[in-house]
């Protein structure tokens, strides 16, 4: 009985130095449950089994922490929680196929941004004038980077 206690209390440790170290960085109260708990079972090992089973507790227990944290940081645990998805879009339009003075149509409301319709290609745009409804002919008055500024046409 006394063997599970000591392992209970041990595992108990380890568990919550883990959870310390990947999943609740900062905060410490996993460690310091880690801690009392990794403590408790060598503290209870020393007590009841002897001295020889109080370092062999210490030396299982350094070892078991230490292969958890490796096994954490090589193994598949942490790489199933990782965003590894490589993403492919982008927030560049091809602005060679629009200039001053082109007319489109608003495909969303321009509060004051939103999006055109020009020259059969969607842009991101900007009406510095109020708010503007879907559906609005448009001209375009300048281009600011890769943002059409563009009045209403009506």
């Amino acid at each position: 009985m006394d063997i599970i206690l000591v392992v209970t209390f041990i595992v108990l440790g380890i568990a919550f130095f883990i959870l310390e170290i990947f999943f609740l960085p900062g905060v410490s109260i996993g460690g310091i449950v880690g801690t009392l708990f990794t403590g408790a079972g060598i503290w209870y090992a020393f007590a009841k089994l002897g001295v020889t089973a109080g370092w062999i507790v210490v030396a299982l227990s350094c070892f078991v922490l230490l292969f958890a944290i490796i096994y954490f940081i090589k193994g598949k645990p942490l790489d199933k929680m990782a965003l590894d998805k490589e993403l492919e879009s982008n927030n560049f339009y091809d602005m060679s196929k629009v200039g001053v003075g082109d007319t489109g149509v608003t495909l969303s409301r321009l509060a004051p941004m939103g999006k055109v319709l020009v020259n059969g290609e969607e842009y991101e745009a900007k009406f510095c004038e109020g708010f503007l409804d879907r559906g609005v002919e448009v001209e375009v008055i300048d281009i600011d980077g890769n943002i059409l500024i563009v009045a209403n046409k009506g």
